[in-house]
């Protein structure tokens, strides 16, 4: 174990609270070198509401993780630096911080794909549009090329699909929400956002120019 990372952890170990005993976990795990138990533990860890503010992530991932990184699987390691990037003040910390995260994991195209999709999010979420557009643009063909559905598909059809509906592009809109909903359970869906994505569905079916089957959208 590393100095920087016995220091941390025993740091977090002496402040108890609630996250006192996944602290002592991560430590066992740590020192077994159970690389895979760890990344199944923190990729739930990552998201505890008490976590959500400051930058406890950040810390987290500087202190900690980034001393075994190279350990994980690279899809997976994605999946966790995604909650960490919202913690970021700034929209253009978190996208150098997942570009950093990107060129590690460029050996796994899936990853790369999901880093993309995520500062694709970033440019959406600040309204830089152009730079969301060419992001969206460039990873199109890429999902066409791909001869199986993969965890990664939803996230850029949901992607794409908050575009274009910004865009006033109904048709654009209509086919990638569809293309969303076939890649997930729709159960996982809350109610209100079911209710709201249907509403924006009926709407862009009755003014997309190219829609006529209505009954897509009721399936």
């Amino acid at each position: 174990m590393s100095s920087r990372v016995e220091t941390y952890l025993n740091e977090r170990k002496s402040a108890g609270g609630s996250l006192a005993n996944e602290w002592l976990e991560f430590e066992s795990l740590y020192q077994s070198r159970l690389w895979h138990e760890l990344t199944l533990r923190i990729t739930q860890f990552v998201h505890r509401e008490e976590l959500q503010q400051g930058d406890q992530l950040i810390k987290f991932y500087e202190n900690f993780l980034s001393d075994f990184e190279h350990r994980i699987n690279q899809l997976a390691l994605v999946e966790i630096i995604i909650p960490i990037t919202r913690t970021f003040k700034q929209v253009d910390q978190a996208i150098q911080f997942i570009q950093q995260i990107r060129e590690k994991v460029k050996s796994n195209s899936l990853a790369v794909l999901l880093c993309d999709i995520t500062i694709g999010k970033a440019y959406l979420v600040t309204k830089n549009l152009l730079e969301a557009k060419k992001i969206i643009e460039d990873l199109a063909p890429k999902f066409d090329e791909l001869d199986h559905l993969t965890t990664v598909h939803s996230r850029f059809y949901d992607l794409a699909s908050n575009y274009y509906r910004v865009m006033g592009n109904h048709s654009e809109y209509y086919q990638n929400a569809l293309k969303y909903l076939g890649c997930i359970d729709n159960s996982s869906i809350p109610l209100k956002e079911k209710a709201e994505r249907a509403f924006n569905l009926g709407l862009a079916a009755l003014l997309a120019e190219n829609v006529y089957n209505f009954g897509e959208i009721l399936q």
